[in-house]
């Protein structure tokens, strides 16, 4: 397991108006101290690890033990791909259609509403990490990562794909006139990987490719391979970064913390 990168504050925030955020998924975990009055970061370390995923989150989820104090709740977001999105009015038990989809009866099922648009997020948590959180933190929240761009979208486009980046996967959640067509995590190992994903979801979709606004989040510089590759693809790349951050320094982009930040707004 390595420490990609840390953040931390010399401001302090009243219990009562932080929140402990925890993002995790099969190759990566990170956690953070959210101050919700300023809507800063005032605390955040980002992991990646290609070993046994559930182990090393369980360590982290330790080491947040250690360092957070009368802290009864974490607010999690689960990057595993083990999910479905439905209409609300879809099935009448919507907290077992993940399980069936991924014959998965091991892992914990936890349906996330998304009331803005009349969705349910039904989605698997690796019972080892859904233990350790509760264990540690009763009062935690599980969502997955889809429900917050759901819950508080930061475009405007009507044809947009977005794609957050965390370590060797990301997010990717194709819109058409308006409405969601696509969500889905997705391994990738280069940047053609991503060019021809991208490529092959605007084609099943039948999207104007000309007209496809394509942002994209998370661990991706403007001056890397794999942003240079897909700006050759794509005529409309742009970075999205949170609407209000506060960060402890200037080191690290915005658009890093997009994915955490709209964790932090859609419980707010």
């Amino acid at each position: 397991m390595e420490r990609l990168f840390q953040i931390r504050s010399n401001r302090e925030a009243a219990a009562g108006s932080r929140n402990v955020l925890l993002e995790y998924g099969d190759s990566f975990c990170c956690w953070g101290v959210w101050n919700r009055d300023e809507g800063s970061l005032l605390k955040l370390d980002y992991y990646s690890f290609t070993g046994d995923a559930v182990k090393n989150t369980c360590e982290i989820v330790e080491l947040v033990r250690q360092e957070t104090d009368r802290i009864n709740a974490l607010i999690t977001c689960s990057f595993y791909p083990h999910a479905v999105v439905m209409p609300a009015a879809a099935v009448a038990d919507a907290d077992h259609v993940a399980g069936a989809v991924y014959r998965d009866m091991h892992a914990v099922p936890v349906t996330d509403q998304v009331r803005e648009k009349k969705m349910l997020v039904n989605h698997l948590v690796p019972a080892g990490i859904h233990n350790a959180i509760s264990k540690h933190f009763p009062h935690s929240h599980f969502l997955h990562a889809y429900t917050p761009p759901l819950r508080k979208s930061l475009v405007n486009a009507r044809d947009h794909i977005s794609v957050h980046f965390t370590s060797r996967s990301c997010r990717v959640m194709a819109t058409k006139h308006g409405e969601l067509q696509l969500a889905q995590i997705y391994a990738y190992s280069s940047p053609l990987d991503m060019v021809y994903l991208l490529l092959k979801i605007i084609q099943e979709l039948e999207m104007p490719k000309e007209q496809v606004v394509v942002y994209v989040s998370g661990l991706i510089e403007k001056d890397s391979a794999l942003f240079q590759e897909l700006h050759a693809y794509f005529l409309h790349l742009e970075f999205l970064s949170p609407q209000k951050l506060v960060l402890a320094d200037e080191v690290h982009p915005a658009h890093y913390f997009t994915s955490i930040a709209n964790l932090a707004a859609c419980v707010s």
